[in-house]
């Protein structure tokens, strides 16, 4: 590398510093993403809790519908 370009290699390096540097207020801190981690747990338990219900209400509704269909085979059996 010659003499000559050392002080223009310097103000690029600079301006590329300086412009990273102006990124890191946008970039997440630790705490934010331990934050992030713990609304995320909540939200996929309270998913979870809301499917389990719907599936046991399925499940109820198929079976409340079946009843009638098992009482007549009940019925018909010697």
């Amino acid at each position: 590398m010659a003499t000559e370009t050392i002080p223009q290699d310097f103000h690029q390096l600079d301006r590329r510093v300086s412009r990273l540097e102006g990124a890191y207020p946008h970039l997440a801190t630790k705490a934010d993403l331990k934050e992030l981690e713990t609304t995320m747990i909540k939200w996929l338990v309270g998913i979870a809790i809301s499917l389990t219900a719907v599936i046991i209400a399925a499940a109820g509704l198929a079976l409340a519908s079946m009843i009638p269909l098992l009482e007549q085979i009940i019925t018909r059996l010697p």
